[in-house]
């Protein structure tokens, strides 16, 4: 079992960011870009991430407003069919350095984490928007719940559970699942600094897909392991 972090810690520093635009891109080792940030050349490096999934993954999306119940179906993230189950890269950027419950909240030491944690959201870039979720080669497409709460084509099934609010009020809840095998392949840009190197990106998908993972009722639910990475 690995400890905290493999990272060299003497070797964040502390580089800031400014405004960012493409310039010259060549092929490189491992870098294959450059970005200029104020003026300076930054190394970005691009990758082809594929991640699998070792757990079901839950859904709980939120309806903006407390106020506001949807349906089952509504608590799920679909592309531009209405049918193909994504996983918005805004919410796996929120898993590398969300302030509040990001895998790097969990995995590294408090002082690496405060230091580093805004800068992976802004120096990491996801593509597409909306990243489908796989199986055999293939976009999962929801259709509908059966009555017994099941969906035919993607297996997507619904479940139940009782959380306890202040002074044990019951909060049930009915979420969508869906369960494995599933995929997601995103392109990946990494625009290294001091702060932010490929293999502490890298380091915290690997150890976070273990022991966090995506999706809602993380760390039970949604984990995943990098099945490629190049």
């Amino acid at each position: 079992m690995r400890g905290k972090s493999r990272i060299d810690l003497e070797q964040l520093g502390g580089a800031r960011l400014g405004w960012a635009w493409q310039g010259k891109a060549g092929r490189g080792k491992a870098r294959q870009g450059i970005f200029l940030v104020k003026g300076k050349i930054m190394d970005v490096v691009k990758k082809q991430v594929v991640l699998e999934g070792i757990t079901p993954i839950m859904f709980d999306r939120y309806s903006g407003s407390n106020d506001i119940a949807l349906s089952p179906e509504d608590k799920m993230y679909f592309g531009r069919d209405g049918k193909t189950l994504v996983m918005p890269s805004v919410n796996i950027a929120s898993f590398l350095g969300s302030e509040k419950n990001g895998a790097a909240k969990l995995l590294l030491e408090s002082k690496v984490y405060k230091k580093v944690s805004g800068w992976l959201m802004a120096s990491t870039m996801i593509r597409p928007t909306d990243v489908p979720f796989l199986r055999n080669g293939k976009p999962i497409k929801f259709g509908k719940f059966d009555k017994k709460g099941t969906d035919s084509g993607s297996h997507v099934y619904l479940r139940s559970d009782t959380a306890r609010l202040k002074d044990n009020i019951p909060n049930p809840k009915v979420r969508p699942v869906l369960p494995t095998p599933w995929l997601l392949s995103f392109e990946l840009d990494i625009i290294e600094s001091k702060d932010v190197k490929e293999i502490l990106v890298r380091d915290i998908f690997e150890r976070g897909g273990m022991y966090v993972g995506l999706g809602t009722f993380r760390r039970f639910f949604g984990k995943f392991i990098i099945k490629k990475w190049e």
